[in-house]
């Protein structure tokens, strides 16, 4: 609705924040990361839509936000303190500091290459998951380096509120 409220209000480039299908990444072994497939959707309607059309589609791809680190990348718990990460450590993930956004968007907007449309991927550094635990871990006393049971437990229950 956004982006047709844009188109017909005269807009001549519309940025989106989109994000990547897993289920396509991964070859369909996680279909159900709905945030994700949600905006990947509107993200290839937005492409086809506004690809024969003077109207500039800029998709802005945020990589992970680093503050997310702890609250929605990792599963606590204690006794003893142990965290799990849900990719394998070898996983090059694209980070960026969310207070750092606006600057790709800033780009999407003031830079002629836009003007046709395009792709952001917006990110600091590319960083392995492995150095990911290495920073976080810091000071923990026991570190899972493969998804734990709390962690599939977590997941199930997340699933199971969209049924």
């Amino acid at each position: 609705m956004m982006i047709e409220a844009a188109e017909a209000g005269g807009a001549k480039r519309i940025i989106w924040s989109g994000l990547p299908s897993l289920a396509t990444a991964s070859g369909g072994k996680y279909p159900h990361v709905y945030h994700f497939e949600g905006k990947a959707q509107v993200t290839e309607w937005g492409r086809a839509k506004f690809a024969s059309t003077d109207v500039a589609f800029v998709n802005v791809d945020s990589g992970c936000y680093a503050q997310n680190m702890t609250s929605h990348w990792l599963i606590y718990k204690r006794n003893p303190l142990t965290f799990a990460l849900h990719t394998p450590l070898s996983m090059m993930l694209p980070i960026i500091d969310i207070r750092d956004y606006g600057r790709f968007v800033l780009e999407a907007v003031q830079h002629p290459f836009y003007a046709t449309g395009g792709e952001i991927n917006a990110a600091a550094e590319w960083v392995t998951a492995e150095q990911i635990v290495k920073d976080v871990s810091n000071g923990l006393k026991k570190v899972t380096k493969e998804p734990s049971q709390q962690l599939k437990e977590h997941c199930v229950r997340s699933n199971s509120r969209r049924s």
